[in-house]
């Protein structure tokens, strides 16, 4: 079987950013195992994400080229088991955030630079490593938020941390991963 290009990917609009993986794409990745190709998406139905995370396997599921997800495409992808890793989308919806919720693994989603308070307390509540190396400013109840997450929590981006958010992620059970200069701040407080 040859490899899937855009001519023949699914394309449920008018809008030409990229290709839409669809089911009949998922059904040809899980097929030839081509797991890499994943990447290449900038848009994924809801029934692919059901397939792809259904025959996943051991495959760690990099969807880092997609730009917008639905809840309902959340809530499946939110059920692997494995590496889930989303670093391409800007933002997240409080819906999709919400599917995420609950979800045990590791999730990253670097792309994001910005989060409310309400986003992050969803995201807070999944289980396991939770990489937001996107974000650069902790706004005031997202530090809060975010402290409540349970496993490790990365914020390699963050370059100023205020003394508030730095009391705030103290309060953290689990591995807090910062960059120098934001450590700094926060060991300063013990």
């Amino acid at each position: 079987m040859k490899s899937i290009d855009n001519e023949h990917c699914d394309d449920d609009s008018d809008d030409t950013s990229g290709p839409v993986l669809g089911e009949h794409e998922a059904r040809y990745i899980i097929l030839e195992q081509k797991w890499h190709e994943l990447e290449r998406f900038v848009e994924i139905t809801a029934r692919a994400a059901e397939l792809i995370v259904q025959h996943s396997g051991d495959n760690e599921i990099h969807l880092s080229g997609l730009t917008e997800i639905s809840p309902v495409a959340a809530r499946s992808l939110a059920t692997c088991r494995n590496q889930l890793s989303l670093d391409g989308l800007r933002s997240l919806t409080l819906e999709a955030a919400e599917a995420f919720s609950g979800r045990t693994g590791v999730l990253t989603l670097d792309g994001i630079d910005t989060i409310s308070p309400p986003v992050a307390s969803a995201l807070a509540s999944t289980r396991g490593w939770l990489s937001l190396n996107g974000i650069s400013d902790l706004s005031e109840g997202v530090d809060s938020a975010l402290a409540a997450h349970t496993g490790d929590l990365e914020l390699g981006g963050v370059e100023i941390l205020s003394a508030e958010a730095a009391r705030a992620l103290a309060k953290h059970q689990g591995n807090l991963h910062l960059p120098p200069a934001a450590d700094a701040v926060l060991k300063s407080l013990s």
